[in-house]
């Protein structure tokens, strides 16, 4: 059944408190991004009446447009945008980020009964291949960006520790692989590859059981490359040839 309480008035009762078994009970967590100039923040609420699409009196809508703010907000299954993001469970939720006039962002994560619903929660930073232990609250974690980017895929909620491919397609140790001018993964169904080097390569997608190329793709160099695909369930491999290195990844569609 779906509410029909406005969410202004939904958030009213349950962090201010003006409404005490909603209060009590609530499993949320809030994320603020802040810079020198300006913030924004996304909120999620855990409840197993909600989905990953727009749930009435539940869900609210991203609405700020200008170039020179920031903003986060989750992009869900039916691709809208919300700033506040009513589910059944955060796993895998995308987070989008658009910087504003800024370099230096904070997120700053604040959670009301996580442990009534989750026993871990991590952030995953897509852009610096980073995995960010959000269990407790108050953790902090501060980033750097060019100034007014476009809004784009930047941090990725897991219930779950990941690891490599055949559990979730991020590795195990972060520090390690952050290490390597080349770093591949994939989270679902696309695959990512970070090219921190000034070349150019040429990627294969291998089906796993029989060896055949069902991808070709180009490695664009300095940034993060991102392959959507509408591969069937299955185990792939990644295969990327360099002069410096070789990259080998299997990955999973479930």
């Amino acid at each position: 059944m779906k509410k029909t309480t406005s969410f202004i008035v939904l958030l009213a009762l349950i962090f201010c408190g003006t409404n005490a078994h909603a209060a009590s009970s609530a499993i949320s967590t809030r994320i603020d991004v802040t810079g020198a100039t300006n913030a924004d923040c996304v909120w999620f609420i855990t409840n197993p009446l909600c989905t990953h699409n727009f749930d009435n009196g539940w869900d609210g809508y991203e609405t700020n447009t200008s170039s020179t703010f920031v903003q986060l907000f989750a992009q869900e299954i039916d691709n809208s945008k919300y700033q506040i993001d009513a589910v059944n469970d955060v796993n895998e939720v995308n987070l989008y980020f658009k910087s504003g006039i800024d370099t230096v962002y904070t997120l700053s994560v604040m959670h009301q009964n996580l442990s009534n619903a989750y026993k871990v929660l991590y952030l995953y930073d897509v852009v610096m291949d980073t995995l960010i232990d959000i269990t407790t609250a108050g953790v902090k974690y501060v980033f750097k960006t060019p100034k007014q980017q476009p809004a784009s895929k930047r941090f990725v909620m897991y219930t779950s520790s990941p690891q490599w491919v055949d559990g979730g397609g991020i590795p195990t140790s972060v520090s390690d692989a952050s290490q390597s001018p080349l770093v591949v993964y994939s989270i679902s169904s696309t695959v990512f590859v970070r090219n921190d080097t000034d070349l150019t390569f040429s990627m294969d997608i291998l089906q796993a059981s029989t060896g055949i190329v069902v991808s070709h793709q180009t490695v664009t160099p300095n940034q993060l490359n991102e392959y959507p695909t509408d591969l069937k369930p299955g185990v792939y491999i990644v295969v990327i040839n360099t002069n410096f290195c070789s990259k080998t990844v299997k990955f999973k569609i479930n």
